[in-house]
């Protein structure tokens, strides 16, 4: 797979480390895939569980809880981040991405998929609204803080060049078609309100 992605997808980072460290598109693919492979030893009880809490169709519970837990770490497609890792901030420039102190301010990860995935990701899987967002404040919550809305409003990077915005379309794009869940989630709204 990771001879298929193009270099400018493929330097954005999600794990530093020696030589080019682990791409974030990489990461997501992996994660998802870990997801998927833990869920194959769950009875088809639990799966029809939780289709119907998620409001997926029969079937589909697994690729869509695996695509959604794979898409944790969006965020790191921004500059505050990519900044983190000298070596990794160079390879990202090498491919025309430019990094600023006003864009690097916003740091945060997690806070960043908050604020950025719910446009980028309605765009693909078309999902009731309010279904995408109590899923994407599941998913950015993946160090145990779930965000507030005023919060949430924040996390975006400030003044960041418009190559940012177009490589996370790009990342999210290409890992939605690897990972190709099936239906159009709804239901959720109506599930997640009665608690």
């Amino acid at each position: 797979m990771s001879k298929m992605i193009p270099e400018d997808l493929k330097v954005i980072w999600a794990k530093s480390g020696d030589g080019c460290g682990h791409s974030l598109v990489c990461h997501m693919l992996d994660v998802a895939t870990v997801v998927e492979a833990i869920l194959d030893a769950e009875p088809p009880t639990t799966l029809l569980w939780a289709a119907r809490q998620f409001g997926f169709e029969p079937g589909t519970a697994q690729r869509w809880l695996a695509a959604l837990a794979g898409l944790h770490d969006f965020g790191k497609a921004i500059p505050g981040f990519q900044a983190k890792w000298d070596e990794g901030m160079r390879r990202v420039q090498t491919q025309g991405f430019r990094f600023t102190p006003t864009s690097c301010a916003q740091t945060k990860h997690d806070l960043a998929t908050a604020a950025l995935l719910g446009k980028e990701l309605h765009a693909l899987a078309a999902s009731e609204p309010h279904w995408l967002q109590h899923s994407i404040l599941a998913i950015s919550a993946h160090h145990g803080y779930p965000f507030l809305p005023v919060e949430i409003n924040q996390g975006k990077p400030v003044s960041e060049h418009a190559e940012w915005a177009h490589v996370r379309r790009a990342i999210l794009r290409l890992y939605w078609q690897a990972i190709a869940p099936g239906g159009f989630p709804g239901a959720v709204s109506c599930a997640l309100s009665r608690r």
